[in-house]
């Protein structure tokens, strides 16, 4: 639909006036499913690495670096229990 406003002339403000901005999408219900999907994300890294997965392979499990996971496990520690 914007690509079709954006197609016939409309500027960006005039769309923002018409539609809901994405950024708009990012608050809410959708934001509060990204955080507790984040949270039982986190909380599988830690209970994988307490049963001795290494984060080299929770890094290929997941798709990310095993530095990534090191961050995550880091911030988990200094975070309280959730």
């Amino acid at each position: 639909r914007v690509a079709g406003l954006r197609e016939s002339g409309a500027s960006y403000a005039q769309i923002a006036e018409q539609e809901r901005l994405f950024i708009e999408f990012a608050a809410g219900p959708y934001k509060e499913l990204v955080d507790a999907v984040s949270t039982l994300r986190r909380q599988q890294v830690a209970a994988l690495y307490e049963e001795g997965m290494t984060m080299a392979q929770l890094g290929r499990l997941l798709g990310v670096t095993r530095q990534r996971v090191a961050v995550v496990l880091e911030e988990r520690r200094k975070r309280p229990a959730e």
